[in-house]
């Protein structure tokens, strides 16, 4: 199954996507209906949600990011992810989760926060990022 274009091996793996549409150096992600890494163009990679969200191109590149850069399990980047629905925002966590600044525990209590709108991002990311200075 494709979404965009025509099928072809990943350049990442050489592999082909798996039946259901999965790639094959993605796996099986939890709460993932598809997922594709763009076979080397980063504008057709794309993360389809069970939920039916979207996250395309650029956007899915970065989520990716979350759990290959930061040392974060993908189960929790998705589901802070499905939590928050704001890319930018789960890579800012992701990030001070892996410096050190988060724990896992806090990483997912704040993306809960976040999505009964109860804190905003942006003030504890700046905080956080303060602390983490102020301790180096």
């Amino acid at each position: 199954m494709v979404k965009y274009g025509k099928e072809r091996p990943c350049t990442r793996c050489d592999n082909l996507s798996e039946e259901g549409g999965t790639d094959f150096c993605l796996g099986r992600l939890p709460y993932m209906q598809q997922a594709c890494c763009g076979h080397g163009l980063p504008e057709e990679a794309y993360f389809i949600f069970h939920n039916g969200v979207e996250v395309c191109g650029a956007d899915a590149i970065k989520l990716r990011e979350c759990w290959t850069h930061n040392y974060v399990t993908p189960r929790l980047v998705i589901e802070v992810f499905l939590q928050v629905l704001n890319v930018e925002a789960t890579y800012r966590l992701c990030q001070l989760h892996t410096a050190g600044a988060l724990s896992t525990d806090t990483l997912a209590r704040i993306g809960g926060l976040i999505c009964r709108k109860a804190v905003d991002i942006a003030p504890i990311c700046g905080i956080l990022e303060v602390c983490r200075g102020s301790n180096d």
